[in-house]
């Protein structure tokens, strides 16, 4: 079976309900999810870019790792889960901010999340899972904007909007 619940939220993270994840995002409901800010020893930023058959934001570069807890799941536990289900890796989390935002995605889909931020570092090597990700690649955060200038639209929108309105800070160790 493919349906996956996501966990909808109020705007204090408290849950409120599950809705079907394609149903919800149809329906721009808020609900809970996670991103995964990975840094290598350099200070550089990971960047992963999305499968060309993900059903938003296909081939589209973003922060290392983004998802959904599962209902009934601690939100650090799901963020491993999923960093090691992409990525093929584990290493330690530290929990940063949670950020909300509300975004159009095309195809009749809107992004309304509130969003764990987690900070990690990595070294090693990945062992990618070919259906979640295309390629990565580490920049620092001057060459994240420069590309930024370049292309804007070769970013998801999520990842656009923490660019935007998100410190400096967020995108260093």
């Amino acid at each position: 079976m493919n349906i996956i619940d996501v966990v909808l939220v109020d705007a204090q993270d408290n849950p409120i309900g599950a809705g079907e994840k394609i149903f919800t995002h149809k329906l721009g409901l808020l609900h809970r999810a996670f991103s995964i800010f990975l840094f290598d020893q350099k200070g550089r930023f990971l960047l992963q870019q999305r499968n060309t058959e993900k059903y938003h934001a296909p081939s589209l570069w973003a922060n290392a790792c983004c998802g959904h807890p599962y209902v009934g799941e601690d939100v650090e536990k799901g963020a491993m889960r999923r960093l090691e289900e992409e990525l093929g890796i584990k290493t330690p989390l530290t929990f940063w901010k949670t950020f909300t935002y509300c975004t159009d995605m095309g195809n009749g889909l809107i992004e309304h999340e509130l969003v764990h931020i987690f900070k990690g570092h990595f070294d090693g090597a990945f062992h990618l899972n070919a259906n979640e990700v295309a390629d990565l690649r580490w920049l620092n955060y001057e060459e994240i904007q420069e590309s930024r200038l370049k292309e804007p639209k070769q970013f998801a929108p999520w990842f656009n909007r923490y660019l935007d309105e998100l410190p400096k800070a967020a995108f260093m160790p």
